[in-house]
């Protein structure tokens, strides 16, 4: 039986949610960018739609996903600093809205030119 309120569950949904997240994010803005193989580093999208595109609603969508990232590094790196078992159902709600918002977002990038963002 799985405890939802367990570190090991909280990490998972925490790496999870994250994970999704990103990868659909990532899978929009490479083909924004015409490029399917486009290496996007995990810090350079969100630091690109939390502060350079200059769109309040793309900002925030930047934000959530860049908490998301927070929280599953903290989970995953420093346990001490873990989400809180009430935190879950906020954390699963953020990652529902970014994956529910990939078309609203393609939206708003259109026209955007996306610049390199690895760090390689």
């Amino acid at each position: 039986m799985i405890d939802p309120g367990s570190a090991a569950t909280i990490r998972a949904v925490a790496g999870r949610t994250y994970y999704a997240a990103y990868l659909a994010t990532r899978d929009t803005v490479c083909a924004l960018a015409g490029n399917p193989d486009f290496k996007v580093d995990h810090i350079a999208l969100t630091h690109f739609l939390s502060h350079t595109v200059r769109d309040p609603w793309v900002n925030g969508f930047g934000e959530t996903l860049e908490d998301l990232r927070v929280k599953r590094t903290h989970s995953d790196y420093r346990l001490s600093r873990a989400i809180e078992p009430r935190s879950v159902g906020l954390t699963l709600r953020d990652a529902k809205f970014i994956l529910d918002n990939q078309s609203e977002l393609a939206k708003r990038l259109a026209g955007v030119e996306i610049p390199r963002l690895s760090s390689d």
